[in-house]
């Protein structure tokens, strides 16, 4: 388990909202980083589980 906190954004988010946090050093991803554009969210958790 992790120990510290990450983050994982759908589509509906803004990247430059996503592009903010990182510059912040907040650990996130996006449904683009992941290639998961237009997926479902049983994807979205099976990519956050690995």
């Amino acid at each position: 388990m992790a120990n510290h906190l990450r983050y994982h954004c759908d589509e509906h988010i803004n990247p430059k909202v996503i592009n903010g946090l990182k510059r912040y050093s907040i650990d996130v991803t996006s449904a683009i980083d992941a290639n998961l554009l237009q997926q479902p969210d049983k994807s979205h958790l099976a990519y956050l589980r690995s």
